[in-house]
């Protein structure tokens, strides 16, 4: 009888039993050997014998082992196999188990998915893939997490909180008899949130319109316990505090309409995040006030020194006003017992005036309120330092503009020593006085409206640090000044000027734009005044090309705003310019010695001097040193005298249109003539008769008085400039008189129109910052201009003492040091508080 391995060899003898044998792998159970079938696949086998252990699928033939047996022990069954044709066999089978080497195929989970606060035991995933006789040890279980249950994995003591983590990883490692390396294998169990807290609601504010320098604080509305509340997109200045469910609105923003949003976020509850829709709105600083005058009525006034009081529409308040006309001088208006308050509780005093276009035609340049309490006099005071500085008016303001002034400076007598009004308590009846003078001055008045005297709400006011001409110690000394202080200041860019030597470059001025400061521009390309073009049209396209070229390199924001040089040439001057020139023949005079008087010369200026033909006027000012007339004038060196108008000029009308008066230098025909509620308006010179008498257009009633005179039809007078610049969108210009303004060209409805400031090297430190301080006062922005051309004898000491001396004013929250843009920002944001 052969001996057979897995199969029959050559030439058996079917009708005979056949004993086989086959190896099988040590240490295994389940199935380990397949009977073949020796008569084909429809036979019928059939069990007869087996070892303990041993297990036969007489279907399938299938040998199985329900135990698993060491190396070298063997099992044995007997089993017949019968063929369709009824022969049977009777076949032995001895099966040997030998040792074997395995590797355990990666591990896998049934399940990797747990509900949070399952309880311990829940099972969460069986164990696959892992051959027979496989065993389990669980190496990490996050924490007590999960725990080993055989082959399955479950839930652990400690418990499974979906907000404290989403998944977590457990390692299991399993090991086999015939396998020489265990496999460890990483799981990760995702958890499944099981809602615990409500649904949120909405969310909103307690308020949803601002107001700029109105700080507020408030709730949000709608939130529930734990909820944590954040923002997106809230106006500058509005914060959320969501803990507390409060917010903060600090009064800094900018004005307009805001689409903003709350997002509420809660544990386990099933709508979380929520997010909430806000509309919110910031409004225009409106200061509060208190009218304690409205000029209504003629009631209780009385006007002297040549002036008249009218009732008038009002301005802006109410429906009357005061007209204030005359000829006199010092021009007044007395209010007898307008108020019974205490004086000590009162701050800031505006008043509204309306000059129209009389600011170009006569002399105001100024107006001051007085106070009568008892027999004192309380007027405005001046201290040493500071001298007499007025609000003054320019054809900047449009003639329109509040002047401000605070209390205490109200003084007994008008002298700085005196008893401050503000020092009195209790009801005091008072007298007020309007005047509209300078106290040394004359004029040929023309009209003004007084409307609305108030005690107005103090607001911080702004300090603007610029810098003209483009000198390079702008750069090198300035700079550094204003940033050690966290101060950011305004270059009014020449073009002409950058690059060139000892100024600016355009590198710099790139280095002091990403640090903060604004690029504004100049008058000229080269530091001009407007009035070198012959017509403003030409002056328009200068600027017009110099503001391209400063957003071109640094932005807009910036190019809006203007500085005038040399005062824009003065072209509504009311002195006569006088100066040496040397004429050759032609239609232009040079100033002698190469001065920049050139720039004091207006277009439509009238002119006279040596040799100068009659009715001859400037046609521009093409550099600063030369003059172009309308006539060509004979060669030789003589004084050049020229006057824009002519204020306060004594006259006599006798009911006729002849006026006489003491001398009719600089008068020509065509010059507008005001003076007075006696010259009808539109009245002009006919003609000039003699030396003493002139005809004017219109008939005067028979009067002596003082007249005006203007040359109103020059290229630049009147507001012709500043309507120009409007339309090309300049938006402000620093106008660089001592004691004048810059402007906002009209549109400002509280203070924002004061004084420039100075060039710190003509005044001492002192000086000033009490210039400074008297502005601040009244709530008056400021615009302190420096050219630092040189170096200074004092090494900076004056401007460092300035700059610091602003530092603590800002320090204490007095005001504000902003560049240009920055102070635009602001005066778009205030509202017309009357």
């Amino acid at each position: 009888m052969g001996k057979f391995q897995n199969g029959y060899g050559a030439g058996i003898d079917a009708a005979r039993p056949y004993a086989e044998t086959a190896t099988i792998p040590a240490n295994t159970t389940g199935i380990v050997y397949t009977l073949p079938r020796r008569l084909g696949d429809n036979t019928i086998i059939g069990l007869l014998t087996n070892d303990n252990g041993v297990t036969l699928n007489t279907s399938t033939g299938a040998v199985s082992l329900t135990t698993a047996v060491g190396s070298g022990v063997q099992k044995h069954l007997a089993f017949t196999e019968i063929a369709p044709s009824g022969a049977g066999y009777v076949r032995t089978l001895t099966l040997t188990a030998v040792g074997i080497s395995i590797v355990i195929p990666p591990l896998a989970l049934s399940a990797a998915t747990v509900l949070e606060n399952s309880a311990p035991g829940t099972v969460i995933g069986a164990i696959l893939n892992a051959p027979g006789e496989s065993s389990y040890t669980l190496l990490d279980g996050a924490g007590g997490k999960v725990a080993l249950d055989g082959a399955n994995l479950v839930c652990g003591a400690t418990n499974i909180d979906y907000e404290a983590a989403t998944s977590f990883q457990v390692t299991v490692q399993a090991t086999h008899p015939n396998a020489p390396d265990p496999r460890n294998q990483t799981f990760t169990i995702n958890v499944q949130n099981v809602y615990e807290q409500p649904s949120l609601s909405a969310l909103s504010l307690s308020a949803s319109t601002f107001y700029v320098g109105r700080p507020a604080t408030g709730a949000i509305l709608g939130a529930i316990a734990g909820e944590a509340i954040t923002a997106a997109d809230l106006p500058l200045g509005l914060t959320i505090n969501g803990p507390a469910r409060t917010w903060s609105w600090d009064g800094t923003g900018t004005v307009g309409n805001f689409d903003a949003s709350l997002t509420g976020s809660l544990a386990d509850s099933p709508n979380s995040p929520r997010t909430s829709p806000l509309s919110l709105s910031v409004g225009k600083y409106v200061l509060s006030y208190r009218v304690i005058d409205d000029f209504e009525t003629l009631t209780n006034r009385s006007a002297t020194s040549g002036t008249f009081a009218l009732t008038a529409t009002g301005a802006i308040h109410g429906t009357n006003a005061m007209l204030l006309t005359g000829t006199g001088s010092n021009p007044l208006m007395n209010t007898n017992a307008f108020n019974t308050e205490d004086p000590s509780s009162w701050d800031l005093i505006a008043i509204y005036a309306d000059f129209g276009n009389d600011i170009y035609n006569a002399d105001i340049p100024s107006l001051l309120p007085s106070f009568t309490i008892g027999s004192t006099s309380y007027r405005y005071a001046f201290d040493a330092l500071t001298g007499q500085q007025y609000q003054a008016i320019g054809p900047h303001t449009k003639g329109k503009q509040w002047f401000a002034f605070k209390a205490n400076r109200f003084r007994a007598n008008g002298t700085w020593a005196g008893q401050k009004m503000t020092e009195l308590t209790g009801t005091q009846s008072k007298m007020s006085r309007i005047d509209t003078g300078v106290a040394t001055g004359t004029c040929g008045m023309g009209k003004v409206t007084v409307d609305a005297m108030v005690l107005v709400e103090r607001h911080k006011p702004s300090v603007i640090l610029s810098f003209d001409d483009n000198n390079g110690l702008q750069y090198t000394a300035g700079f550094p000044m204003l940033a050690a202080r966290g101060f950011k200041g305004t270059i009014y860019c020449a073009p002409g000027l950058i690059d060139a030597p000892g100024r600016l470059t355009t590198a710099q001025l790139m280095e002091m734009k990403a640090a903060g400061w604004a690029m504004a521009c100049d008058s000229g390309p080269n530091d001009e005044p407007l009035t070198y073009f012959p017509t403003v049209e030409a002056a328009t396209a200068n600027m017009q090309s110099i503001k391209d070229w400063v957003t071109a390199r640094f932005g807009a924001e910036g190019a809006q705003h203007m500085c005038y040089s040399y005062a824009a040439g003065w072209y509504y001057s009311t002195t006569v310019q006088s100066y040496s020139v040397t004429a050759n023949g032609t239609d232009t005079v040079t100033t002698s010695g190469g001065t920049a008087w050139g720039s004091f010369y207006y277009p439509g200026m009238y002119v006279t001097g040596a040799n100068v033909p009659a009715n001859t006027f400037v046609v521009n000012s093409p550099t600063a040193n030369t003059i172009k007339l309308s006539k060509p004038i004979p060669a030789g060196t003589f004084t050049l005298n020229g006057i824009g108008r002519l204020r306060g000029q004594t006259a006599t009308c006798d009911g006729s249109a002849v006026v006489t008066m003491s001398s009719t230098a600089f008068l020509v025909a065509g010059m507008a003539v005001s003076g007075g509620p006696s010259v009808p308006s539109g009245t002009r010179i006919q003609s000039v008769d003699s030396s003493t008498q002139i005809t004017v257009t219109n008939t005067i009633p028979a009067s002596v008085g003082k007249l005006n005179f203007d040359v109103d039809t020059g290229a630049f007078w009147g507001t012709k400039m500043e309507d120009a610049l409007i339309a090309i969108g300049m938006k402000s210009a620093r106008f660089s008189l001592a004691g004048g303004i810059y402007t906002g060209f009209g549109i400002d409805p509280n203070f924002a129109m004061h004084f420039p400031g100075f060039n710190y090297e003509a005044l001492t430190a002192d000086a000033h910052i009490a210039k400074i301080q008297q502005q601040i006062d009244a709530c008056s922005d400021v615009n302190l201009y420096q050219h630092l051309g040189a170096a200074p004898t004092d090494s900076y000491a004056t401007f460092n003492s300035v700059l610091d001396y602003l530092k603590a004013r800002q320090d204490a929250g007095e005001v504000d040091v902003v560049t240009v843009s920055e102070w635009w920002t602001k005066v778009q944001q205030r509202g017309a508080f009357v």
